[in-house]
């Protein structure tokens, strides 16, 4: 099933659950991190775990971190602009608001 919709037509929301990993100590892994993930309202993952950071010379692993850090999303790499809920100068300022002009649509 493709959960995308047709090419310029945007938004496309994404609403993605991500529960950190837990450690035991500083090196003991507890429990993976994991992540659902909601595309166009369509469930995509489930509760996927995370199996550690990825290396190309090591296999996933979870070195001792602090316990709160900020998650990091990469954008895939589409030709043209980013629509500006996307783009990292901006996202600060649309932070818990509405973009101008868009209202919530009545159901």
């Amino acid at each position: 099933m493709n959960a995308c919709r047709p090419p310029g037509e945007w938004p496309e929301p994404t609403d993605i659950a991500f529960r950190g990993a837990a450690l035991q100590g500083t090196a003991k892994l507890a429990r993976p991190a994991s992540v659902t993930v909601f595309h166009n309202g369509v469930l995509v993952q489930n509760h996927f775990e995370i199996l550690g950071r990825t290396a190309y010379d090591h296999a996933p692993d979870y070195p001792p971190h602090a316990e709160k850090l900020p998650l990091v999303l990469i954008v895939s790499r589409q030709p043209g602009p980013l629509p500006e809920y996307l783009d990292p100068g901006k996202s600060r300022d649309l932070e818990g608001k509405r973009p101008e002009g868009k209202e919530e649509k009545k159901s």
